[in-house]
C-alpha cells in the first residue's frame, strides 16, 4: 500500500549572540533541478491499455527524478454533433464520453502504479477537447465538464489515484478553429458554471498583438 504522507523541511536562519559579536547562520538553498519534460498526447484510440502504458511511462520517469509536478494533456478532439463524445483527431471516429473517462482513468492508473514508492511526485491531467467541431456553445461547455472531466475525476478518485493525480478540463482554443470567437467564450462560460474545476487553454495565440523586444546592448 502506498504511503500518502507528505514531509516538508523548513530551513530557519539562526542568530547567535557571543558577547558583543553577532554570528549569523544564514540558510543555504540548493539550486533546484530543472523540471523534466512531460508528454501530452493526441489521443488516437479508445484503448485503455494504450492509456495505461502512456501513464506508466510518465510515472516511471517522474519516479526516477527528484520530486516532480508534471502536467499532461490528453487531446480527444472536438465534440461531435450528436453530443455523445468527441471526434478523434484526423478521423471521423467518435470516442464516447464514457470511453474518454475510462481512458483518462487508465492513464492515471498507469501513472500512480508506476511511480511506485514515490508518493510525492504529482500529475495534473487535462482532459482535453478543442473548438474546431461541434457543441461550441454554453451547452457544449457544460457537457464536456460533466460528461468528460467530472466523469474522469470521479473514476480516478474512486480508484484511489487522486492523491497523486489532479483532473482538470482542457481545450485547444484557436482563432482559426472557431467560426465566431463568441461561441468559444460561451463554451468556457458554460464549463465554468459547473464548478468542476480548472480549465487549461492549450490553444494558439493567433490574433493576439505581436511585439518585438530587443535587449539593451544588442
Amino acid at each position: 500500500m502506498k504511503n500518502y504522507s507528505r514531509n516538508r523541511t523548513l530551513a530557519v536562519g539562526v542568530i547567535f549572540m557571543l558577547g558583543s559579536s553577532f554570528i549569523s547562520a544564514t540558510p543555504s538553498f540548493a539550486i533546484q533541478a530543472v523540471p523534466r519534460a512531460s508528454s501530452s498526447f493526441y489521443v488516437a484510440t479508445s484503448s485503455t491499455t494504450t492509456a495505461y502504458n502512456q501513464g506508466c511511462t510518465q510515472g516511471t520517469a517522474d519516479a526516477a527524478s527528484p520530486t516532480q509536478s508534471s502536467e499532461v494533456i490528453l487531446d480527444f478532439g472536438g465534440q461531435n454533433s450528436a453530443g455523445t463524445g468527441s471526434i478523434i483527431l484526423f478521423t471521423t471516429t467518435t470516442i464516447t464520453y464514457s470511453q474518454i473517462a475510462a481512458y483518462s482513468d487508465a492513464f492515471a492508473r498507469g501513472y500512480y502504479g508506476c511511480t511506485s514508492a514515490d508518493t510525492t511526485s504529482v500529475l495534473t491531467l487535462g482532459v482535453g477537447t478543442n473548438d474546431s467541431a461541434f457543441q461550441v456553445n454554453g451547452a457544449g461547455g457544460v457537457a464536456w465538464a460533466n460528461n468528460a472531466v467530472l466523469a474522469a475525476k470521479n473514476l480516478i478518485s474512486a480508484h484511489g489515484y487522486s492523491s497523486q493525480v489532479t483532473t482538470v478540463g482542457a481545450s485547444d482554443m484557436e482563432w482559426d478553429f472557431a467560426a465566431d470567437v463568441t461561441n468559444t467564450i460561451l463554451w468556457v462560460s458554460g464549463f465554468s458554471t459547473t464548478g468542476v474545476g480548472s480549465l487549461i487553454n492549450f490553444g494558439s495565440a493567433t490574433g493576439c498583438p505581436q511585439y518585438t523586444y530587443t535587449s539593451p546592448g544588442n
